[in-house]
């Protein structure tokens, strides 16, 4: 046991770091592999507490436990993954957890996830991932019968209550792969309130489209990228302004020699905000476009000296609706050490 991070996957257990244990298990004879984890996701925290002269914001202690299970035949894979986490609320004294802007309620959480990588034909993939999270904002509240088909299906599992919420995230990818080039295409979508105790950097209320190109030229000295989409969010239609964004990137790695490599890339971000919630207007749009350009330079020494020298250089250019622009220039080298 110690501290350690595991990664189911970035909808379950997202590599946090937790002080317990893992274990990972691949019988030879079957096509299967069983990873399981538990252990201390926060440690507990009573309110007043300080460190460096700052007060840090109260917790309960919180134990998670998590397995995952792959089957493997021939070039598909499929995965499920159960993850499940909870508070104690016995880990912080009654009379000391909290008033007003401190008040805190002991969570519960439960993730579901099932995914499939199938081949289906010898160039093209499909990666799919379908999550399921039941998350109760108090685990102290009386239990509710649910008619949910979810919250049913998952009673064993975790007590529903009047404070739980229930969401889903959906990740696809599919991959067209020749000798020298891939085409790909991504499509994500995560609830607004989605969340996981396991996966705390999560980006939830989205939604984004993306397809991309990936080249292999001049025997693979030089590896190109194009990729670009549009990302949206509130897609519950709840909040007083939508952003969209409209994405493009150009990378271009060239392998000149065994010592030396070039890496060229350009980003351009079109975001578009609009308010709608104005009784005197309509709507309120507001547009920023953001341009990025970088280059760096790698060259390794040889001979007695093990290391290599570098050289980059990055350009970013803001542009807004109201014609307002600023330009931002970063420019470094040194000496990498092995």
């Amino acid at each position: 046991a110690g501290y350690r991070s595991i990664l189911f996957s970035e909808l379950t257990l997202g590599s946090n770091v937790f002080l317990g244990g893992g274990v990972e298990y691949s019988p030879s004879n079957l096509p299967i592999k069983v990873s399981a984890m538990r252990g201390q996701l926060i440690a507990p925290t009573p309110p007043g507490t300080y460190r460096n002269g700052v007060e840090i914001p109260p917790t309960y202690q919180r134990m998670g436990q998590g397995v995952k299970i792959t089957g493997y035949r021939k070039a598909d894979q499929y995965d499920l993954t159960l993850f499940h986490a909870a508070d104690d609320p016995s880990s912080i004294q009654p009379e000391t957890v909290g008033t007003g802007t401190n008040l805190i309620t002991p969570e519960e959480n439960f993730v579901v996830e099932l995914s499939v990588r199938k081949q289906i034909m010898s160039q093209l993939t499909i990666d799919l991932k379908y999550a399921q999270s039941l998350y109760n904002l108090d685990s102290r509240s009386p239990s509710v019968e649910s008619e949910n088909f979810i919250n049913q299906l998952f009673k064993p599992a975790i007590r529903t209550n009047a404070s739980t919420q229930n969401n889903k995230a959906i990740i696809g990818r599919l991959n067209y792969t020749q000798e020298k080039y891939n085409l790909y295409l991504n499509y994500r979508r995560i609830d607004p309130e989605y969340k996981s105790m396991g996966s705390v950097f999560l980006t939830n209320d989205i939604e984004d489209v993306t397809a991309g190109l990936n080249v292999n030229l001049l025997q693979r000295k030089i590896n190109l990228d194009i990729n670009g989409g549009v990302q949206s969010n509130n897609l519950d239609q709840d909040k007083l302004s939508q952003m969209k964004r409209v994405i493009g990137a150009v990378n271009l790695y060239y392998n000149i020699n065994e010592r030396s490599n070039l890496l060229l890339n350009y980003s351009n971000f079109n975001a578009s905000t609009e308010y709608s919630a104005f009784e005197t207007l309509d709507s309120l749009n507001y547009v920023q476009v953001t341009q990025n350009a970088g280059v760096t330079f790698n060259h390794a020494l040889g001979n007695n000296l093990k290391g290599s020298l570098f050289v980059q250089g990055n350009l970013q250019r803001l542009t807004d609706s109201n014609n307002d622009d600023a330009s931002f220039y970063n420019f470094s080298t040194g000496y990498q050490t092995k």
